[in-house]
């Protein structure tokens, strides 16, 4: 059997990997990212889904049960 061997990493390649963990982590820490997540979020929410959301929100603001 023979042993495996790993294939050398040149320095540039090492320093793009590097590089964009670098830009992926600053980048999902960015308050613009997390707005567009929570937005994408709401904006995914089915018509009907909202409607019951909105009415459910209005009945405990009326002070009305079921």
């Amino acid at each position: 059997m023979k042993p495996m061997t790993m294939k050398p990493v040149s320095t540039l390649s090492f320093a793009a990997v590097a590089a964009l963990a670098v830009l992926a982590v600053h980048g999902a820490q960015s308050p613009r990212f997390v707005e567009v997540l929570t937005s994408v979020g709401k904006a995914s929410e089915l018509p009907l889904e909202r409607i019951a959301t909105d009415s459910a929100v209005q009945r405990v603001v009326n002070g009305e049960s079921h």
